[in-house]
């Protein structure tokens, strides 16, 4: 795993630092619902495009991976999303 992230830190760094703007937007914008679930949606959207992009580059890209990034991101909005409520 060590040896991962080392090989794979500039990646790992993008996608830290595009999750934790998401997350500080989405902290920023408390009281307004109907942002926050923009940030949302806009993150996880990120979140999609930066995987395929990834394995792109890694040559790792897969239909089973898309639908994973797809079905996580969903998750998130989801949950996320039911907090708004």
């Amino acid at each position: 795993m060590i040896t991962r992230i080392k090989n794979h830190f500039f990646p790992y760094l993008i996608l830290f630092s595009l999750l934790s703007l998401g997350a500080i937007a989405f902290l920023l914008s408390v009281g307004n619902k109907n942002l926050q679930f923009k940030i949302v949606f806009f993150t996880s959207f990120i979140y999609v495009v930066w995987g395929m992009v990834y394995h792109s580059l890694d040559k790792t890209l897969y239909l089973k991976i898309v639908v994973e990034y797809i079905v996580i991101a969903i998750l998130a909005m989801v949950i996320l999303g039911g907090f708004l409520l």
